[in-house]
């Protein structure tokens, strides 16, 4: 090895070194206050705003942070734990100065993401004009998201029969205690505004007097009802206003009567909670060509009509299963759910099959059989169900991918049975566990086991989610392999223990 050579690799070790300790040398970031402030003002954002504004004592440079903050939270209830030791008329008449104060303090050089309002309290009418400037000012530093939550009445939704011999009807009243929605929230407001994400709960719609041919709110994109205090024609004249709407959920409704929802560019729809009195008088139509998901959780209703559903690729349907009007509503909103691809809903024929011995068209001479033996005549003829629905020919032609909620008795077996012929097309069927049945290990040694066949001619894959291993599950799983012609794979993902997951396997 020559000198230079041997020079040139003492400089490369000696550089090295030097390196290494100016890397130890250099402090490292180990306080929040090294932080950048895009990521501190990111952080305080997801605080309440009066919680915000108190970091501006942990240093100097948080005195201004609450500034820049682009969500603004506002919370009565969060406020007023703050002064527990004062009233409520006081701690409202507080929250509204300290609303005001925060809004004309921050700069409006840092844009309003999105403005937040949770006023839990009664006595809205002392805040009434307040909440209206707040609007205004939010509007006006183009805001993008909008959530107003007031409180105006307490919703207990339960249909069990209440005193002995009461009317279903009478006891659903009883279950409301109902008043005027405290908000009236203007969508004349909007007009020419930037707001895309608007989210309302007990609020009354209201709209401008002149004609709403003229007046459009163009930026609006996302809407969120819930519990509203409004009519159907309040909606109807929302969405004739607001033509660019996307994504629609209206949730918690109680006697909104023959609810027309019409948008040309609707693709999102969710429909929660609707209660009625006299669910057989109400209807809900929609008419929505470029449609893609809608879901129904609870949306009792007698009628439904799905007009220009063309683009209709998934569908949630979900009911509680205690009573024949809900199964009524069910095999309504299911017949006009013919060209979905891919739909998720309960098992409800387990229950149908409960209840009625027989069907008024029923689909084979075997099913007709199965049907017979059931004892429990209890609403036997009062079902007012889709007709299209028990029709021989009735069939999901495009489903592709069905998930079913559902337990493994006796009585779901036979429901399975049924859902899988109205599938012809099904490649991918997900059986969720629903709830534990009573009936395990009573499948095999029933006498209507040797009539079960899945028609499944194009079934791929199998998911049992919430899996336990039980007898009936392994005799359901059996029965998918006996019948399935194209079958390559059954896959159980295991129900969680102690909220911890376990992997999936291929039974």
């Amino acid at each position: 090895m020559n000198i230079g050579t041997k020079r040139r690799r003492q400089n490369t070790m000696h550089q090295k070194k030097k390196e290494s300790v100016s890397l130890e040398m250099e402090p490292s970031t180990t306080s929040i206050n090294d932080l950048p402030e895009s990521i501190l003002v990111h952080i305080l954002s997801f605080l309440p705003i009066t919680s915000a504004i108190k970091t501006a004592s942990v240093a100097r440079n948080w005195r201004n942070l609450w500034h820049s903050v682009p969500i603004l939270n506002f919370d009565m209830e969060e406020f007023h734990s703050h002064i527990p030791e004062k009233t409520n008329r006081d701690a409202r008449q507080l929250f509204a100065e300290f609303t005001s104060r925060t809004l004309l303090h921050r700069s409006r050089l840092f844009p309003i993401e999105k403005f937040k309002l949770s006023y839990n309290y009664k006595d809205f009418e002392s805040i009434r004009y307040s909440v209206h400037s707040w609007l205004r000012y939010v509007v006006n530093a183009a805001a993008t998201e909008l959530d107003f939550a007031f409180n105006s009445f307490t919703y207990r939704p339960s249909f069990r029969k209440g005193c002995a011999g009461e009317d279903l009807d009478d006891y659903e009243n009883r279950c409301w205690d109902h008043e005027m929605a405290p908000y009236d929230f203007h969508f004349s407001d909007l007009i020419n505004s930037s707001v895309k994400v608007l989210r309302l709960r007990n609020c009354h719609l209201c709209f401008p007097v002149r004609a709403l041919s003229s007046m459009k709110v163009n930026s609006l994109r996302e809407i969120y009802l819930e519990s509203l205090g409004s009519t159907a024609e309040e909606i109807a004249n929302m969405m004739a206003l607001c033509v660019n709407i996307e994504v629609l959920s209206i949730a918690k409704v109680l006697n909104i009567q023959n609810l027309k929802l019409v948008s040309p560019k609707l693709k999102y729809l969710k429909l929660e909670n609707f209660y009625h009195i006299q669910t057989e008088q109400h209807s809900v139509e929609i008419r929505a060509p470029r449609l893609e998901t809608v879901i129904f959780d609870r949306a009792y209703c007698g009628r439904y009509a799905l007009e220009d559903m063309s683009a209709l690729v998934e569908a949630h349907v979900t009911f509680d299963r205690r009573f024949w009007w809900e199964f009524a509503c069910w095999t309504n909103i299911l017949s006009c759910l013919r060209g979905v691809t891919r739909l998720t809903t309960g098992n409800f024929w387990s229950w149908f099959l409960v209840h009625i011995d027989t069907l008024k068209e029923p689909l084979n001479s075997n099913l007709k059989q199965l049907l017979m033996d059931d004892e429990d005549k209890e609403f036997h003829g009062k079902l007012k169900v889709g007709e299209k629905f028990f029709s021989k020919t009735f069939a999901f032609d495009n489903l592709k991918i069905l998930e079913l909620f559902t337990s493994y008795s006796r009585h779901d077996l036979l429901g399975l049975e049924i859902s899988m012929r109205t599938c012809p097309q099904m490649e991918t069927l997900v059986l969720v566990h629903y709830y534990d049945s009573n009936q395990d290990g009573g499948l095999r040694k029933s006498k209507k086991f040797r009539l079960i066949h899945f028609q499944i001619p194009r079934l791929r894959l199998v998911q049992m989610k919430r899996y336990k291993g039980t007898k009936n599950e392994k005799c359901v799983a059996s029965l998918l392999k006996q019948h399935g012609v194209v079958l390559e794979k059954i896959v159980a993902f295991p129900a969680e223990v102690n909220q911890t997951s376990l992997p999936s396997f291929v039974l």
